[in-house]
């Protein structure tokens, strides 16, 4: 994600974000800043070394200083995200236990398979709220994710009870 900024003095500041490796880019006038340390940047520009901060994080919203003013980079994830993020865990926790599984001895398996899954997919809800500007969007993706784990968990579920039914 680019995010191209002017000061009030005319200069432009330009920002890439790449979402999934959290690395930034910023650009003054042209002239390429170097990362000094974790959240420093400097950029050599006409014999003047200029100096940019990161401040925040991608749930918190992100953002760029140069002097004392900030660039937002990206807005903070709202309230309901988290919420949303946490559905499918609690939902495949709740309506997700197979009880030939538990039967056959592999108590272990929903845990793992379940927890690990949905909290993967609800990490990806996260990361791709951002995606998604509308709240109607942001809802069908979310019942889209949370009904595909739903779905991955118990077939991985009566997979493993097939197996132990045929070996």
């Amino acid at each position: 994600m680019e995010k191209v900024f002017t000061t009030p003095q005319g200069e432009t500041i330009v920002v890439n974000y790449h979402t999934f490796s959290g690395k930034i880019d910023i650009t003054y006038n042209g002239a390429y800043a170097e990362k000094v340390y974790k959240r420093c940047y400097r950029a050599l520009y006409q014999g003047e070394v200029r100096e940019f901060y990161v401040t925040g994080s991608y749930f918190s919203g992100l953002c760029v200083r140069y002097g004392k003013e900030p660039f937002p980079i990206l807005e903070p994830l709202p309230w309901y995200s988290y919420i949303l993020a946490c559905l499918p865990l609690i939902m495949t926790m709740f309506l997700g236990n197979i009880h030939e599984l538990a039967q056959r001895g592999f108590y272990y398996v929903g845990g793992f398979i379940g927890g690990g899954l949905s909290g993967l997919l609800g990490g990806l809800v996260l990361v791709l709220f951002r995606s998604f500007p509308k709240l109607w969007q942001r809802l069908l993706m979310f019942f889209v994710i949370m009904i595909a784990t739903f779905l991955l968990c118990v077939g991985i579920g009566y997979l493993i009870v097939f197996w132990s039914i045929t070996r």
